[in-house]
């Protein structure tokens, strides 16, 4: 078990919620509750998938801070701040108080033209 992800900050990275911890400390959200585009103290009650730029080193006691550019595949920017995590290991899987992220770097294929 790692205390920190080996991404420096400004690493773009694909943030992929994938589950939720056995124990949550905080519960996900949920629909009952969810106000779609309104203040909400809890992370959407679905499986989703965001790119973006690390804010901030993602590590134990800290939350995942990223300036996000894309969330499932479609232009979204904003700011993503996650619940504190709680574990990292597997040097990729993230445990934060309600949910459980896959965190791996995007590598952009640049293509370069032949003159």
């Amino acid at each position: 078990m790692n205390d920190v992800l080996p991404y420096p900050v400004g690493t773009f990275v694909a943030v992929k919620k994938i589950g939720k911890p056995k124990t949550p400390v905080a519960e996900p959200g949920d629909w009952a509750t969810w106000v779609p585009g309104g203040e909400n103290n809890a992370s959407l009650p679905v499986f989703y998938e965001m790119k973006g730029f690390l804010m901030g080193p993602v590590m134990v006691g800290r939350q995942i801070w990223l300036y996000r550019t894309h969330r499932n595949g479609v232009e979204a920017d904003g700011i993503f701040e996650s619940t504190l995590v709680c574990s990292i290991s597997n040097g990729c899987w993230v445990e934060t108080f309600n949910s459980i992220y896959l965190v791996i770097p995007v590598v952009a294929l640049k293509t370069e033209e032949k003159v």
